[in-house]
């Protein structure tokens, strides 16, 4: 009988197991040493079983070395602790995470030996840049088993390329770095095929050595072999657009155009000159001409026909322009399909005030007040511009510009008359009289914008209206 007691009471506190050991840590984000360049980073720890938030609270901090303790919010999910700085850590500095023995997990047992960690908050946002070597964009390359070589602006962390680099068609190869790790060679493992378009992408992980993101996509298109294959439009873009490939090139709607800039239209491969330019219209129409890519030397590749509106484009208009598939490339085969690519322009690009003078040749920021020399009369020079080089309307500028008195007293209840409005610069620079002006006073200069504002003569337009706030010394 006691036996079989004995066997029982063993059987039952066996399988009622009671929980001794303290909580172990297991991970923590960022890692012992790491390089981080998020300003305001979340930092976790996880642990292998849940833990008291009450004691996670009190044991965890983070302070920066050789300084305080930095506030935040500290938050428990059932075994990961997460702690939110109030705001943001200093660049260059390192930071230390402590993890005291008060911690305990959810049955009363103690975090057995602190734990110190440490990380770096980087000091540089600026994402790295790259220029492709060779091939260069869009280049045309006979040989085969050639190299793909890119330059980086700094140091480039080597272990993220191989998931952040892709040429597509894949073609597996050897990634090799200089010993500053800021040039990549991409060594093909077979020749690349004949007459194929490649594409060999930067990802936007791909990071430098303290973590900078590159951000975005960075793309170089190149084609091999003979010309075997149809010409393709790669996409339109702005003469002036300095993006890097593909990022320049418009998507279908675009409403950010400039009214004089040419359109450029890049193609995959030479094209034939007089039919590509007879395959390329705007609707509505608008009058032009046509130029070609040049190289150094003056001789043009025939891969980028530029469009020159001699007629600006209007603010306000929907444009479609069509490269039809009569294009034919030099190879004497033509487009699959007509290209096709709506925009407009922007209004933004209208009528603008380049300066104001006699008021210390400042432009109009933040209203401040400019003190001007004067008794009882002044005179501004007012430079407008506009992208057409049209002179001002004069009627609507007479209209729509003011000076009126907004602190002070003076004998002239309307405190500041314009006497005279003088033009010069063929319209564009209005000599703007006034009078009735005191000492003291302090007087707003107002010029109209929108629609019903201040004109040039071709229609166009200031944006929003300028003040100018000014008192005389």
């Amino acid at each position: 009988m006691k036996n079989r007691f004995l066997l029982l009471s063993i059987l039952f506190f066996s399988s009622c197991a009671i929980d001794i050991d303290g909580p172990e840590l297991l991970s923590i984000s960022p890692a012992f040493g790491e390089m981080v360049q998020d300003r305001k980073p979340i930092i976790e720890v996880r642990f292998d079983e849940p833990i008291a938030p009450a004691t996670a609270i009190d044991a965890f901090s983070l302070s920066e070395d050789n300084g305080g303790k930095i506030s935040g919010d500290v938050t428990v999910s059932n075994r990961t602790i997460y702690f939110t700085p109030d705001n943001e850590l200093n660049g260059g500095s390192i930071f230390r995470i402590t993890i005291a023995t008060s911690l305990e997990d959810i049955h009363g047992n103690k975090f057995t030996t602190e734990y110190y960690s440490r990380f770096q908050i980087g000091t540089n946002s600026i994402p790295p840049a790259a220029i492709f070597l060779n091939p260069t964009n869009m280049e045309h390359r006979s040989n085969l088993t050639n190299s793909i070589v890119v330059a980086f602006s700094r140091a480039m962390d080597t272990r993220s390329a191989r998931e952040n680099i892709s040429l597509t068609p894949q073609v597996d190869g050897q990634f090799i770095w200089n010993t500053a790790t800021n040039i990549l060679t991409f060594v093909p493992m077979k020749p690349l095929s004949a007459a194929t378009h490649y594409t060999f992408t930067l990802k936007p992980d791909l990071c430098d050595t303290e973590g900078v993101r590159l951000g975005r996509d960075s793309t170089l298109y190149f084609t091999t072999g003979t010309n075997f294959f149809q010409p393709a439009v790669l996409g339109i873009f702005q003469y002036g657009d300095f993006l890097p490939y593909p990022q320049r090139f418009w998507t279908n709607y675009y409403n950010d155009g400039r009214r004089e800039d040419a359109l450029v239209i890049c193609f995959d491969q030479p094209m034939d000159r007089v039919l590509a330019e007879s395959a390329f219209s705007i609707t509505p129409s608008v009058d032009g001409y046509f130029s070609w890519d040049r190289q150094a030397d003056g001789t043009s590749t025939y891969h980028q026909l530029l469009f020159h509106p001699v007629t600006p484009f209007s603010p306000g208009i929907n444009y479609q322009a069509t490269v039809a598939s009569s294009a034919k490339g030099e190879n004497g085969l033509t487009l699959t399909g007509d290209y096709q690519l709506h925009f407009s322009v922007s209004t933004n690009y209208l009528v603008r005030i380049s300066t104001i003078s006699n008021i210390a040749d400042i432009m109009m920021t933040n209203k401040m007040i400019t003190e001007i020399s004067a008794v009882s009369n002044t005179t501004f020079f007012i430079k407008f511009s506009t992208f057409t080089n049209a002179p001002m309307d004069i009627v609507t500028v007479q209209l729509n510009i003011s000076v009126s008195r907004l602190f002070g007293a003076g004998n002239n209840s309307f405190g500041g008359a314009i006497r005279g409005f003088n033009w010069s610069l063929g319209g564009s620079m209005l000599e703007l009289e006034v009078d009735s002006i005191s000492s003291s006073n302090v007087y707003l200069l107002t010029i109209k914008g929108g629609q019903d504002g201040v004109k040039d003569v071709s229609g166009n337009w200031l944006p929003e209206s300028q003040e100018v706030l000014f008192r005389v010394q």
